[in-house]
């Protein structure tokens, strides 16, 4: 509401309850009434507090000459510098300390390298140990035809040994060609 439309108001704003002034009577002699039956107010002082009181107040009042320094400084230009101060301590970039250095990550990797080769080792084994008869031929001939290259098969053996008369030459009795074909399963003869 404006300033100057304030004369033109015929409200106040302020309302009274309804039937405020006709119990308003009864309302005071009903509290009067209670108050001369009330004995006290329910506030108590401590006992013998008025009698020592004179004493405490003369001897603050008799410190209080003697002592004129409260004991508390502030700095020199202390009000003057807080802003800056405060400033420069919130501006400054925090400490970023990594979750993952290298040197945690070293430990790390090498228990998890000693943990995979102490499992293994077989040592928990009862002394198993393989033998040419445990390896199956056909994994084998897979595993060097889609494996290995021909440059890596060649690097094992000397030129000497891929002569050509060395396979030539190579003598089998029929006994050993005999227990071979019988040996040979139908399918391998047609695969071959």
């Amino acid at each position: 509401m404006e300033k100057n439309n304030l004369h033109n108001t015929k409200n106040s704003g302020f309302k009274t309850p309804e039937d405020y002034f006709e119990y308003l009577e009864d309302t005071i002699l009903s509290e009067a009434k209670l108050s001369e039956t009330v004995e006290t107010s329910g506030l108590n002082t401590p006992t013998d507090y008025f009698e020592g009181l004179e004493d405490v107040i003369l001897n603050k009042a008799k410190l209080n000459d003697k002592v004129s320094d409260t004991g508390f400084k502030v700095p020199e230009d202390y009000f003057e510098t807080v802003e800056d101060t405060i400033i420069k301590t919130t501006k400054q970039a925090p400490k970023v300390i990594s979750l993952f250095s290298k040197k945690t990550l070293l430990y790390t990797s090498s228990i998890a390298a000693a943990v995979a080769l102490f499992f293994s080792l077989s040592i928990f084994g009862e002394g198993d140990t393989l033998s040419y008869a445990d390896v199956d031929t056909e994994q084998l001939d897979s595993y060097v035809l889609n494996e290995t290259q021909a440059t890596d098969i060649a690097a094992l053996f000397t030129e000497t040994e891929l002569e050509n008369t060395n396979f030539i030459d190579y003598n089998l009795s029929d006994d050993t060609l005999d227990s071979y074909l019988e040996d040979l399963d139908e399918n391998e003869l047609i695969l071959q």
